[in-house]
């Protein structure tokens, strides 16, 4: 759902991430301290672009980005990307 969001969007594009939980493609829930498991990838791959923006929905109610694989946002070839609002869980801060 989110990496569909971030493909999509075009330059200056923000997007607004409601309230829940989003984890990684096979994520388990393996506690804040296990190491992860680099046969999961990552939550959000930000590649080649521009002035996006990841923002919470509700400044009040946080979404919570859980991950155990490589990591919860990779940016690459992307200039200008803002990522506001959100908490993000996972062993590879």
């Amino acid at each position: 759902m989110l990496q569909k969001a971030v493909n999509d969007a075009e330059e200056k594009t923000i997007i607004k991430i409601a309230a829940g939980q989003y984890c990684n493609e096979g994520w388990f829930n393996h506690g804040a301290k296990a190491p992860a498991d680099r046969t999961h990838g990552t939550l959000v791959k930000i590649s080649k672009k521009k002035n996006l923006k990841l923002v919470a929905a509700d400044s009040n109610d946080a979404p919570l980005l859980s991950f155990d694989g490589w990591g919860g946002i990779t940016v690459v070839n992307s200039e200008g990307i803002t990522i506001r609002g959100l908490e993000i869980e996972g062993p590879s801060l």
